[in-house]
């Protein structure tokens, strides 16, 4: 009963933020009346006239929860705090969180370790870029774009171990709305996959907007409305760049090659021994074998941890060539 009073009441505040000084005001109101008669349970009750407040939104209070009627005849009404305590509780949570809605979201700064980048093979430049982005003091956001299993999905695995980082698909972001994700997790990055799926739905849209432009975002649910301000850091990738002009513009936007037989395969070499520990020749069979069947990295990382001698490698690509889709 405690808890549900609780939740209760701060329901109800939610909603009418203004009748949290008429709720405050008549417990203590009914806490000075115990004070003064405590030994007499019946200045627990109290009439609308004891504490100053309209029926009409006694009657709220009753309908939502947090108050009982113990007596009612055709001319008097009396009424008690279910618990008094619990509905205090309930107004300190509510300015706890109107504080945290009004002022800016404040971060310590971020954690950057040396060499984030150094398992992604060349790219100095680019890696100079996100670096570059990640200290700087305001938002800066970036964008990588290329054919599937180039470099900017190691950028984004890299990024994802950042401390208060939060990584989303762009395709399923609208099952619980992208707002509701920023608003729980408060990241300092927000890492997007797949970002020109998300441009397209309309309310996650508008929403990374006013997060990019300006760090504030709002959420409405159940007919709720709560907005927080953030000092969030976008970094997305996708394959093709058709974002929208007005998003597109608030990126730093880079473009990767489809990488060829030699690039692909001192990518992959250098991935398997610096984050998957595989010994050099190993990872150079590997990758081999892996560049004959499939242009996708990625596949290589499979193999990898599924494989540790070269006959389970061959076995592998046995397996994938004879259930291949190509």
């Amino acid at each position: 009963m405690e808890n549900e009073v609780y939740e209760k009441t701060l329901d109800f505040i939610k909603e009418n933020p203004d009748q949290k000084s008429d709720i405050k005001g008549s417990i203590e109101k009914v806490k000075q009346r115990i004070k003064e008669h405590p030994n007499d349970d019946y200045y627990i009750n109290f009439e609308w006239n004891d504490v100053l407040v309209e029926n009409r939104k006694l009657k709220k209070w009753l309908l939502s929860g947090f108050l009982s009627m113990p007596y009612k005849s055709s001319n008097h009404a009396m009424y008690r705090f279910i618990d008094m305590n619990e509905s205090i509780r309930a107004i300190d949570e509510f300015e706890k969180i109107k504080n945290e809605m009004e002022q800016p979201h404040v971060d310590r700064p971020l954690q950057i370790s040396e060499g984030i980048f150094d398992c992604i093979h060349g790219l100095d430049d680019v890696k100079e870029v996100m670096e570059m982005a990640l200290k700087a003091d305001k938002q800066v956001h970036v964008a990588l774009w290329g054919p599937p299993a180039t470099a900017k999905s190691l950028f984004l695995l890299e990024l994802s171990k950042v401390e208060n980082s939060h990584y989303v698909v762009g395709s399923s972001t609208t099952k619980v709305g992208l707002s509701e994700v920023l608003m729980e997790h408060k990241p300092r990055l927000l890492l997007i996959d797949e970002i020109d799926k998300l441009a397209k739905h309309p309310d996650d849209l508008s929403v990374l907007l006013s997060l990019m432009e300006t760090g504030l975002v709002k959420n409405a649910k159940h007919g709720k409305h709560n907005s927080v301000t953030l000092n969030t850091k976008v970094f997305a990738a996708g394959n093709v760049n058709k974002l929208p002009a007005e998003l597109e513009s608030r990126f730093i936007s880079l473009t990767f090659p489809e990488y060829g037989e030699d690039e692909f395969r001192k990518v992959a070499v250098h991935y398997l021994e610096r984050s998957e520990g595989i010994d050099h020749n190993l990872a150079e069979y590997i990758s081999d074998k892996v560049y004959k069947v499939s242009r996708d990295v990625r596949k290589v990382r499979h193999i990898a941890r599924l494989c540790e001698t070269r006959d389970e490698v061959d076995k592998m690509i046995k397996v994938m060539r004879k259930y291949s889709d190509e």
